[in-house]
């Protein structure tokens, strides 16, 4: 059986390593060195690739990350070009499809003009505009719905806040725990005063909609903000963090994070706006402590790349690197290890990473980037023959055999490639690098799990399970693969378990 590719992966490295397998070009061995020394490659956030998860020609835009899990919704238009949405949804995994959530009228506007998960609700908040702007709760249970009433609420989304005024909407955020909605406002279209409010969602219904919540940013005279450059939530909805123009309607544009109780208190996260850069679209990670966001050195112009820093304005980290591919509209996934963006190439560059289909013309799509891959590989190379098992009474023992030089091919694979990478993915030097292979075994039945500490490979590894209660148990096993740098071994690859032997305990 031939490696099977991890999404998690930078694509551009594993069609190498898959092509090479498939082909048989690589050993099996070689295979497993291969995808563990991407693994361990992933330490310079420039060698990462985006993985593509819609492919439609519409442009496809605004993704929200379900917190519950795999599920990323965002937004497409009716027409190429046009300026009515509906509602997609695509798993992280990209199996699937692309699925339809939320269809709504075709008008010069339209249903799902925004969107964002009330918490683990299920629900999303939905931004329409038709007479007005309205926030609506999309029940997603009731998926694929196509929504025929022009305002209110209907079979499948309840009216929440409408706003008046003809300028409103734009910005609709709901916290991680579903409690607090933070809204942009306007009381008379661009002309009137536009304010970003934050209240509680229960509030919401019915609320009185220049009274909901609290301004938190309010426009002026001075900036004339309108305050459509994203905001979002802390997960607990005590902190609000939007985009504002230092200087004109425009931008250039700062991060500037407000506690929801005292507003009067600021603190410019980014605080480069004056230089002319511009910091957009900004997203709190799932534990609340570091924020994700779009950033141009150049103005809202772009190109852009993607940036974190920290809630309290430290630790500022580029996370993309991307001159010819723009990346905006960042969501964290559920476990804070990826996010979801909406990414589009320059014109006349899209054959860069991640390059478009052939002839396929230039739009934007959502794409997957992961900030921590996980060190799994698959178990295609086989390390240790299948154990033997002895049952004696209520113990068991297990033989673990390594496949002759199985080790010492491995390592060398993992050398080999290292050396030859050199350049290519800026990697340190490794070709002289030491790579140790440890072995745990797990046993599970009846109630019961065991499972043994880390050990170093031997040319004879016994493993005893003793005092198990009666029944039918499973044996299986992983191998880890560890670097050695000075005194510190660092994990830089491992197999999944693989199911080894079943037996029974009388």
């Amino acid at each position: 059986m031939y490696p099977q590719i991890d999404l998690s992966y930078p694509a551009n490295l594993l069609v190498r390593a898959s092509k090479g397998c498939k082909k048989k070009v690589l050993s099996l061995v070689m295979c497993l060195g291969y995808l563990a020394l991407l693994y361990s490659s992933i330490g310079s956030s420039e060698a990462q690739t985006p993985i593509r998860l819609t492919f439609n020609q519409a442009t496809d835009t605004s993704p929200a990350w379900d917190p519950r899990g795999g599920t990323i919704a965002y937004l497409r238009p009716k027409t190429t070009g046009g300026s009515v949405f509906d509602a997609y949804r695509v798993l992280s995994s990209g199996q699937g499809g692309e699925v339809p959530l939320l269809t709504g009228l075709n008008t010069d506007f339209g249903t799902a003009v925004g969107i964002s998960w009330i918490g683990t609700t299920g629900f999303l908040g939905i931004e329409e505009a038709i007479s007005g702007f309205e926030v609506l709760r999309f029940d997603t249970a009731q998926a694929p719905f196509n929504r025929t009433t022009a305002n209110g609420s209907d079979a499948a989304n309840q009216l929440l806040l409408s706003i008046n005024g003809g300028g409103g909407g734009g910005l609709t955020k709901f916290s991680r725990d579903g409690l607090t909605a933070l809204v942009r406002i306007s009381t008379a279209g661009s002309v009137g005063s536009i304010s970003i409010r934050a209240g509680t969602v229960a509030s919401m219904v019915g609320q009185v909609v220049t009274t909901f919540g609290t301004p938190i940013f309010v426009n002026s005279s001075t900036f004339d903000a309108t305050f459509t450059k994203g905001g979002a939530l802390t997960p607990d909805g005590s902190m609000a963090i939007v985009a504002v123009p230092l200087s004109s309607t425009n931008g250039p544009h700062d991060l500037i994070a407000r506690p929801v109780s005292n507003p009067q208190s600021s603190i410019n996260l980014t605080n480069n706006a004056s230089s002319g850069a511009t910091n957009i679209q900004p997203d709190v990670s799932p534990d609340g402590r570091t924020i994700v966001f779009a950033r141009s050195t150049t103005g809202n112009s772009g190109p852009f790349d993607l940036f974190t820093i920290g809630i309290d304005g430290s630790n500022l980290t580029q996370i993309t690197n991307t001159p010819n591919f723009s990346e905006t509209s960042p969501s964290w996934a559920t476990d804070g290890t990826s996010l979801a963006f909406e990414g589009i190439h320059t014109l006349g560059f899209e054959s860069d990473a991640p390059a478009l289909l052939p002839g396929e013309s230039r739009n934007a799509n959502i794409y997957l980037l992961s900030l921590a891959p996980s060190s799994t590989v698959t178990p295609g190379t086989k390390l240790l023959e299948p154990p033997a098992v002895v049952v004696t009474n209520r113990s068991i023992q297990l033989t673990l055999t390594p496949f002759k030089n199985a080790q010492r091919k491995a390592a060398s694979a993992l050398r080999t490639l290292a050396a030859k990478a050199q350049g290519v993915f800026d990697l340190s030097p490794r070709a002289s690098a030491k790579f140790t292979f440890k072995y745990e075994v797990r046993v599970n039945g009846s109630g019961s799990a065991r499972k043994t500490k880390l050990s170093k490979f031997s040319r004879r590894n016994l493993v005893t399970f003793k005092n198990l209660p009666p029944g039918n148990f499973t044996t299986k096993f992983r191998v880890q693969i560890f670097e050695k740098k000075g005194r510190k071994n660092t994990l830089v690859g491992r197999t999944k378990f693989s199911p080894s032997a079943t037996f029974t305990v009388s």
